[in-house]
């Protein structure tokens, strides 16, 4: 316990080559549930060659547009 909160160890995986892979079909179903997707860029560990890491993908998205969208496209 660090201050009253718990602390817990993080070992990540090994860089996985294929994660550049998930990354471009994760933009890809992006790009056809938003339609207008101005920017997608693949960010975090996962974006970082040679980095050990969580295998979670983040995504950073700039949609330009006006029209309305749902809140959630899905969750993963």
């Amino acid at each position: 316990m660090l201050e009253g909160r718990e602390t817990r160890l993080f070992a990540g995986l090994g860089h996985d080559p294929d994660w550049g892979n998930w990354s471009v079909a994760l933009a890809t179903r992006v790009r056809r549930a938003l339609g207008e997707v101005a920017w997608i860029e693949h960010i975090g560990s996962t974006a970082v060659p040679e980095l050990a890491a969580k295998p979670i993908d983040d995504m950073f998205q700039i949609v330009m547009t006006t029209a309305p969208r749902p809140r959630t496209v899905w969750s993963c």
